[in-house]
């Protein structure tokens, strides 16, 4: 690891022995709905079993914890997030986000992204089969939102 990675990483960790399944999805994007990345960051639509449709924002490089990031990622991150609020709220027509963030598969750090209208109970979120061809589209949708608006450089 060079003095420039840890200036910019913060306090990176190595990756764990063995294959790590977001490092696989960062470097194949094999059937990833991707609405978003950079040098640092990937922003791709899921649905895990049972539940709504999420974007999740994870890290491209292992690192301990969210407060392990230099304060310069740990800002972006952050205003990444905050960026992906309108494109997703639009895409999916729903009026809020709900947020949820912590460390996953030896070091990857997420924000879940999850487009809910305010109040609703129960299964809140939008819904649709994890196979469906529809999330390619709300992922092109996001995207298109993204470059029209412009709030993400």
């Amino acid at each position: 690891m060079s003095d420039t990675d840890q200036w910019e990483w913060g306090s990176p960790i190595e990756p764990p022995p063995g294959p790590c399944r977001l490092c696989a999805t960062v470097a194949d994007r094999e059937g990833l709905h991707y609405v978003w990345e950079d040098t640092y960051f990937l922003a791709f639509l899921t649905v895990p079993a049972g539940e709504a449709v999420q974007a999740v924002l994870i890290t491209k490089r292992h690192v301990d914890s969210i407060y392990a990031l230099h304060q310069q990622l740990y800002n972006r991150f952050f205003a990444v997030a905050r960026a992906l609020d309108f494109p997703l709220r639009q895409a999916f027509g729903k009026d809020s986000i709900s947020v949820k963030f912590g460390t996953i598969f030896q070091g990857h750090v997420y924000l879940n992204l999850t487009p809910s209208n305010s109040g609703e109970v129960g299964r809140a979120g939008y819904h649709v089969a994890p196979d469906d061809g529809q999330l390619s589209v709300l992922a092109e949708s996001v995207r298109n939102i993204i470059s029209r608006v412009k709030v993400i450089t």
